[in-house]
């Protein structure tokens, strides 16, 4: 699969998922990588996308 999905779009994804959790007292880190999974093909590099969630929410349990 080429790598269309670069981690600036990643980071976008994440700042998505991030303001559809805005008001939550607690932010899960599981959530908000489904929430970005959501978006990307079912084969893509999960742990990719939660290295990507970490660098941008690292405060979510």
């Amino acid at each position: 699969m080429p790598d269309q999905f670069s981690d600036e779009v990643l980071r976008r994804l994440t700042h998505d998922a991030l303001h559809l959790y805005s008001g939550f007292d607690e932010v899960y880190h599981g959530h908000l990588v489904e929430a970005v999974m959501r978006n990307l093909p079912p084969e893509f590099d999960r742990d990719r996308v939660e290295r990507v969630v970490h660098d941008v929410a690292p405060n979510a349990h």
